[in-house]
Formats: C-alpha cells, sequence, structure tokens
C-alpha cells in the first residue's frame, strides 16, 4: 500500500471509529492532530493524498472541508470548505448536513442564513445525527430560522440526549426545573444534570436541594469542576459564595 493510500485508510478508519457520536467534528479534528504527532506526517502529504482521492469517498471530501474550515492540515483557512461540505452532504455524508447548517449559521463561506441552517440540521437531525438533533433543537427553543416550538424543541433535546449530547442534557434539565415545555420536575431535572458535562446547574441542584437532599460540599465540587471546564467568572462567584457559606 502506498503511503497516500494508508493516509486515506487512516482518515476513513478514525472516521469509522467516532461514527456519529457526538460533537463528531471537535473529536475528528483532535483524533487527526494526535495521529500526526504521533507518526510524524508532514500536512503536505496528507493534504496531497486527500485532494487527489477527494472524489473517491464522501468521508474524503467532509475531511479536505474540514482542514479548509478548521487549518487541520494547511496553514489557513480557505472559503472553500463550505462547498467541500456540500459535495460531501450530496454524496451521503451526514455529519456534512450539520456542518452545513454551522456554516448557514455563522456565515463561513457563505452569507448567513438561519432558515437553510434550520434545514440542514433538521435533515441531519432526521437521519439520525446526534449533533444535528441538539442544533435544531435549539433552533426550536429559541425561534431561529423557524417558528418557535417548545414541543419540537423538548422532542429533538431529549433524542440528542438520550445519545449522551451534553448541551441537549443541560437544556432538558432546564425545561425540567423550569417547568418550561414539559411538567416541572425536579427529580428529572437533577437526573439530567447529573449526566452532563456542565456541572453548574447540577451544583445548582445540590445547593438548593432541587431533586436531591442539600449538600453543599457535593455543590462545591460541582462548581468547581465547572469552573476548571468553563473558567467562568459566574461560575467563580458562585464558588465563592457557597464556600462562605459552608
Amino acid at each position: 500500500m502506498t503511503k497516500e493510500l494508508s493516509i486515506v485508510q487512516k482518515l476513513q478508519n478514525i472516521a469509522d471509529e467516532i461514527n456519529n457520536s457526538y460533537e463528531f467534528t471537535d473529536k475528528f479534528i483532535e483524533k487527526i492532530k494526535k495521529w500526526k504527532q504521533e507518526e510524524n506526517i508532514d500536512n503536505d502529504l496528507i493534504l496531497k493524498a486527500v485532494w487527489e482521492h477527494r472524489y473517491d469517498s464522501p468521508t474524503l471530501a467532509y475531511s479536505l472541508a474540514v482542514s479548509y474550515r478548521w487549518k487541520v492540515f494547511t496553514e489557513k483557512a480557505h472559503k472553500s470548505a463550505f462547498e467541500w461540505f456540500e459535495k460531501a452532504a450530496e454524496n451521503g455524508h451526514i455529519q456534512s448536513l450539520n456542518d452545513l447548517g454551522v456554516c448557514y449559521e455563522s456565515g463561513h463561506g457563505i452569507e448567513s442564513d438561519m432558515s437553510k441552517a434550520f434545514e440542514n440540521y433538521l435533515k441531519a437531525a432526521e437521519l439520525g445525527n446526534i449533533d444535528g438533533q441538539s442544533n435544531v433543537g435549539s433552533l426550536y427553543y429559541f425561534g431561529l430560522g423557524t417558528d418557535q416550538d417548545m414541543e419540537k424543541a423538548v422532542y429533538w433535546f431529549r433524542k440528542a440526549a438520550y445519545a449522551n449530547a451534553s448541551e441537549a442534557q443541560y437544556y432538558l434539565g432546564s425545561f425540567y426545573l423550569d417547568g418550561d415545555g414539559v411538567e416541572c420536575d425536579e427529580r428529572k431535572a437533577f437526573y439530567w444534570f447529573n449526566l452532563c458535562v456542565r456541572n453548574t446547574m447540577l451544583g445548582e441542584c445540590y445547593e438548593q436541594g432541587y431533586g436531591t437532599p442539600v449538600d453543599v460540599h457535593a455543590a462545591i465540587k460541582c462548581f468547581h469542576k465547572a469552573y476548571q471546564i468553563n473558567c467562568e467568572i459566574s461560575v467563580y462567584e458562585k464558588l465563592c459564595g457557597v464556600f462562605k457559606e459552608d
């Protein structure tokens, strides 16, 4: 097997390994960077291999788009990323539908269009893409690119939450805590916050006794973890406040 073909096969293997996981693109980029570092592979060689085989599979078109969008094996971002996401999506690459939505939402490589962002997120979501499900839930919730619809927001967030999408778990927990679109249920709120990586609201549950007994020490641990992840001033202030109470 030639060096170029081994590179192409490796990229396909990485994509297959993390198939349809939450935050797929971030994980794809992270694994490629780790592989490049471990194997000491030159960016130009990877880009050459991907470019020459770009029509062989949707994954390679997607790899090219990711590289152009986030400078994975190029020195600067390239506006043709949108074009390659589009080509990959046309050839059945579901994650590319979600990333097309991201391009339309952010205005990267194309004029910002929330209606088209919604359209692509929804297509991805209906095909089972977890990122698409979380994103379309968010647009339904805020009424961006579509009419606001809490029932549909809850529907899509729940699907994504059961697939371990942390953002969807956070929103679903908030809905149950506030009774927003669902019947107020502090136990269910606690359940979803407990699964979510963002521990700020789990800390609130422990501090205030929402769905669980009050536990100040558990609240402090949650706020501390949330601060380590996000370094948000509001979380730091919350942490200091709980320390004073304790």
